[in-house]
């Protein structure tokens, strides 16, 4: 359900979510960062909620910076060893999501190859594969910020 298109389920996230994501896009849920599962959350909310409640519209990337640096911060502080490989696996999203080449070979792929889960391995080499031919995500609404 989480990576098909439901728009019942976006109305659920909007309805249920959409004030915390508002805080986590203004920077006020910088308190949850002081435990793993809080930065989990806050990456959630950044980088999950983010693609239900603005689905099919540009909108939907602008927080994928700030979710990358907080899966990074969590990366280089050990913070991300307290969760479950599924927990884990969810946090290091935004690296995969990143249109960089260097965050997917640095981070991502190394990432995602040492949780061992074959059902999202693929979906990781994927998308390195994709950046490596088109430079971006060509399925991506460009902006013209």
């Amino acid at each position: 359900m989480w990576f098909q298109q439901d728009d019942a389920f976006d109305a659920q996230i909007k309805v249920r979510f959409g004030a915390v994501f508002a805080r986590a896009c203004r920077g006020e849920l910088a308190p949850w960062r002081t435990t793993p599962m809080g930065r989990l959350a806050e990456i959630i909310c950044l980088d999950q909620f983010s693609r239900n409640l603005y689905r099919d519209d540009p909108r939907a990337y602008d927080q994928d910076a700030m979710a990358l640096a907080l899966a990074q911060e969590a990366v280089h502080t050990g913070a991300h060893w307290g969760l479950s490989v599924t927990q884990r696996w969810v946090l290091y999203m935004p690296f995969m999501h990143s249109e960089s080449l260097w965050v997917h070979e640095h981070y991502s792929l190394p990432l995602f190859r040492a949780l061992n889960l074959p059902e999202v391995w693929p979906h990781a080499q994927e998308h390195y594969e994709t950046l490596k031919r088109h430079g971006c995500y060509p399925q991506r609404a460009r902006r013209s910020d």
